[in-house]
């Protein structure tokens, strides 16, 4: 985030389907999304991460040379059964 920052979106698809989007807290924080199976399908499946913004930091924070276009900043994440804990 960066001073007057708009609020952050994160839409999520699965497999080139929506399945949530998540208003995201300024502060780092920890999400759990849950992905009906239907959603899923036998071998591969993919998780996109759409973002209501990107940004480069050299154009919002006076003094960064910083040039790539970011949104979010990722500790981990981690898929697993609903019925594993």
């Amino acid at each position: 985030v960066y001073e007057g920052s708009p609020e952050q979106t994160v839409a999520i698809d699965v497999n080139g389907r929506f399945q949530t989007r998540l208003a995201l807290k300024r502060e780092w924080a920890q999400y759990q999304v849950t992905i009906p199976g239907t959603a899923l399908q036998s071998g591969l499946n993919g998780v996109t991460f759409k973002y209501g913004y990107a940004v480069a930091p050299a154009r919002v924070i006076p003094g960064n040379a910083d040039t790539r276009e970011l949104a979010v900043a990722f500790n981990s994440v981690a898929l697993r059964r609903a019925d594993s804990r």
